[in-house]
């Protein structure tokens, strides 16, 4: 994590990390379509201003009303994403966050991934097509361990997956642990410089 001047003076990035600080501890980005539509500009209210650019979508169409009644957007699933850049340079522990909701599970979905290609992957979480909830790392950048956990379609998930270096790999769904993994584990993620995408993986 950076430091930045005056956070360690007591100040809040902004007034929900004044509300709920704990949750905000270790934050490295937070994407929040729902703060409605900005163009093809999605912001990272975590203070580190990794904000998105939305690509190959339309933000007049692509922000919709959930069923929740938040703002949300709609990816296509074949060629949506927003582009966040080389951001999430992260080697070490790790946890996602997204409130998810997939029309279908039969087809290959990334929620947040960096790096791809051959040689230079990173993490991914993504719905597969077998119907799980996936969560790959990789500590070289071409051997992958992952994590699955079954997926549902048509209804909204709070997915959470957690990679502790050496450890465990953990996947949540709602609240509650679905999936763990303890063996195996790299002792550090690869120091990607390849982008990071949510809802798509780079090749």
């Amino acid at each position: 994590m950076r430091e930045i001047p005056g956070w360690g003076s007591g100040f809040a990035r902004c007034a929900a990390e004044s509300e709920e600080p704990d949750q905000w501890r270790g934050l490295a980005g937070c994407w929040a379509p729902f703060l409605g539509h900005q163009g093809v500009r999605l912001p990272d209210i975590s203070g580190f201003n990794a904000h998105g650019t939305l690509t190959l979508m339309d933000p007049t169409t692509d922000y919709i009303q959930s069923t929740k009644g938040y703002r949300v957007l709609d990816f296509d699933g074949t060629d949506d994403f927003v582009l966040l850049g080389n951001v999430l340079r992260i080697t070490g522990a790790l946890s996602i966050r997204a409130v998810v909701n997939f029309d279908v599970i039969n087809t290959f979905q990334t929620i947040l991934a960096k790096g791809g290609g051959a040689s230079n992957k990173h993490f991914n979480l993504y719905s597969a097509s077998s119907g799980v909830l996936v969560l790959d790392v990789s500590g070289d950048g071409i051997n992958e361990v992952g994590l699955t956990l079954t997926n549902t379609a048509g209804v909204w998930q709070d997915v959470c997956a957690v990679y502790q270096p050496s450890t465990y790999m953990r996947l949540f769904l709602n609240g509650f642990q679905g999936a763990e993994l303890t063996t195996s584990i790299p002792a550090s993620m690869i120091n990607s410089t390849q982008e990071t995408r949510i809802g798509s993986r780079n090749t």
